[in-house]
């Protein structure tokens, strides 16, 4: 006897759904590059040929590395955890893995570092 036939899979969220956690998840990293950029970072020199306007202000080293950093871990702490991000439990949605169970810290990395390379080569 199969062992699968008894076990109710979980259902696969609504696109709609996750494009609303995902800009909400989002916007709420935004929000704190912002202000932590705002708050610590460095003013760009009047001139110079830069990737940051005059100005305009701009965060390196240890504190862009910490940054970077927090950033990734908004994302990999809580669905390890708790099986979601804020945007994520704001709308009901868990990150399961194909069975239905937790994701485990290993699957949790992939699918970030999956989502990290996603990105740049939308670039």
């Amino acid at each position: 006897m199969d062992h699968m036939a008894n076990t109710t899979l979980p259902k696969p969220a609504s696109l709609l759904l996750r494009v609303l956690a995902a800009i909400l998840d989002s916007a709420l990293v935004f929000v704190a590059w912002y202000y932590i950029i705002e708050t610590w970072g460095d003013v760009a020199p009047a001139a110079g040929d830069t990737a940051v306007g005059a100005g305009d202000k701009s965060l390196t080293g240890i504190p862009a590395l910490a940054l970077m950093l927090g950033t990734a871990a908004y994302w990999i702490i809580p669905e390890w955890l708790q099986e979601a991000t804020l945007g994520k439990a704001i709308f009901s949605l868990r990150v399961a893995s194909v069975d239905g169970k937790n994701l485990t810290f290993g699957q949790v990395m992939k699918r970030n570092v999956l989502r990290l390379i996603d990105f740049f080569l939308s670039i």
